[in-house]
């Protein structure tokens, strides 16, 4: 995979790397600047490069599998596409509300930094002092406004999307901590280990639920291969892999719960849009550039020995032509076969 989002924080490292490739290259005179170019682009050359290499290893990797048309609609065309799908200020309201929650501490330490960067960097440049101190207000202000933007240009507000800003808000927050610690005393030293415990306190207790719900999980008879965890993908693989072995067509079909039971059940899926949100969410639909029910109706046409549905409808599963046309084909060609907390199975009958 690669992650495009990157491209609007890369601009940062490289601007901080040509400005130290520069620096001691600086010739003061008369108050102008004489700017070391040829040092400048060689940083330049090196950074196309670092950033060139993985790209054309991946391509090139495509090209030798015979998929690179499925690289190209998929890492390049299906992102264009989802910069028209229109922002949505509630589904973004309701990801930045998650991620305060989650990380309180770094982001309120990120607004300060951001606010104190902008009133520090006005008063410096105008005292002309510090141009370090400058460099680093600077730096912090655009790698976190990089990596927002990153952020937000999907616009799916995936949890997992802001990871990308963990980095920034993580050195931000050492930054901050920095400036209001002077270590020249024992209690200081304290003090700063006392606010870094509260810092990493909130996620553990925010975590909480779901180690309780690991914890008593712990007792359930396990599974060969799979442990002791309240791992349901993994007991419906279990269970329907056998009789797919006795079975001439060994096609399943995983509506809207975990795609990870294909492979662990050793089925090839059904369709290339294997993510179930670009069949059942319209958005999704829309970047991966498929006709969802024109796609369900040819995985239907195969005839799946088992349909696999999430007990309840993911969030923004919202695609109600795709439903209506499965819950079609299930009332007329499949049976309930095994009810789970997380998801149903439903096998098709012998007589169709």
């Amino acid at each position: 995979m690669v992650k495009y989002v990157a491209v609007f924080e890369a601009p940062i490292p490289l601007a901080i790397l040509m400005i130290k490739a520069n620096h001691s290259a600086i010739v003061r005179t008369n108050h102008k600047y004489i700017y070391n170019y040829k040092e400048c682009l060689f940083v330049l050359l090196e950074y196309t490069v670092g950033i060139a290499t993985p790209v054309f290893i991946i391509s090139a990797f495509y090209i030798a599998s015979g998929h690179l048309t499925d690289f190209i609609d998929a890492s390049l065309r299906s992102n264009f596409r989802r910069l028209e799908v229109p922002f949505s200020f509630k589904v973004a309201s309701m990801a930045l509300h998650d991620e305060a929650r989650v990380w309180p501490v770094l982001n309120l330490a990120t607004l300060i930094s951001l606010i104190w960067s902008v009133g520090q960097t006005i008063k410096r440049v105008r005292l002309d002092t510090s141009p370090h101190e400058r460099t680093t207000f600077i730096f912090l202000l655009f790698w976190v406004l990089g990596t927002a933007i990153g952020v937000s240009s999907a616009k799916s507000f995936f949890p997992h999307y802001f990871l990308q800003m963990l980095p920034a808000l993580s050195v931000t927050t050492a930054w901050v901590l920095s400036r209001i610690f002077s270590f020249e005393s024992t209690a200081t030293i304290w003090r700063y280990l006392l606010a870094l415990s509260f810092i990493l306190i909130q996620p553990v207790l925010t975590a909480k639920d779901r180690v309780d719900r690991v914890m008593l999980a712990i007792n359930e008879n396990t599974i060969d291969g799979i442990g002791m965890l309240h791992d349901v993908p993994a007991k419906i693989a279990a269970n329907i892999k056998p009789i797919l072995g006795e079975n001439s067509n060994k096609t399943i079909y995983v509506v809207d719960y975990e795609p990870v039971i294909y492979s662990l059940a050793g089925i090839a899926p059904p369709t290339k849009y294997a993510f179930p949100p670009f069949l059942v969410q319209p958005p999704l639909s829309y970047v991966a550039g498929v006709d969802p029910i024109l796609e369900v109706k040819a995985i239907l046409a195969k005839c799946p020995v088992f349909i696999i549905r999430a007990s309840r409808r993911p969030p923004g599963a919202n695609n109600e032509g795709v439903y209506e046309f499965i819950d079609h084909a299930i009332a007329r060609d499949y049976e309930t076969w095994l009810i789970y907390d997380e998801a149903t199975i439903y096998r098709r009958r012998a007589d169709r």
